[in-house]
């Protein structure tokens, strides 16, 4: 009687446990890269669930590739580092209202700098400029001094470059002195 209970109880867990697992293998997942659902479907193995790296970094604007010899997994990315549309991150600051017009003289650039997590009596700091495919047109340079810690500036930029045709811009931090 026992053995039979045994069993029967046995054999109960094993539906129970191959019902709940076929409904769990059955949902599909969906990739979704700032916001926009991309065609790689992630996998989910041993509870950890895995995406197609080549997907993500193209849909991030990256290059993701494979050294055989070596074994090496490779990404690269574009060097711009927006973190939103027009609002870009180096170091401590975030840069935002980028304006880059051309007018008599050259090129008029100017930019909003906040500085978040310390105080600095001096910032040099330089923005490269790229086209729609990723090749550099230009860069500007500029200096901030005395920027607290959550102050925003505005500062003026100078570059002698011709950044007609940019579409994207990365910003450096060259020098940094802490106050």
């Amino acid at each position: 009687m026992k053995k039979k209970i045994i069993i029967v109880t046995l054999g109960a867990l094993i539906l129970m446990a191959s019902a709940s697992f076929g409904a769990y293998a059955a949902t599909k997942l969906v990739l979704v890269v700032d916001g926009k659902v991309q065609g790689a479907e992630p996998k989910i193995i041993n509870g950890t669930t895995y995406v197609p790296l080549t997907a993500v970094s193209k849909a991030l604007g990256a290059t993701a590739s494979f050294d055989k010899k070596t074994g090496t997994v490779t990404v690269k990315s574009s060097g711009i580092n927006p973190i939103a549309p027009d609002i870009y991150r180096a170091g401590d600051f975030v840069f935002s209202q980028l304006q880059a017009e051309k007018n008599d003289f050259g090129w008029k650039v100017s930019v909003e700098m906040t500085s978040d997590t310390s105080a600095y009596s001096g910032v040099n700091l330089t923005a490269v400029f790229y086209n729609e495919s990723g090749k550099r047109v230009g860069s500007a340079f500029g200096a901030v001094t005395n920027i607290g810690k959550g102050d925003t500036k505005f500062t003026d930029l100078i570059t002698t470059d011709d950044l007609t045709g940019y579409k994207t811009v990365k910003f450096q931090i060259d020098i940094a002195n802490k106050a």
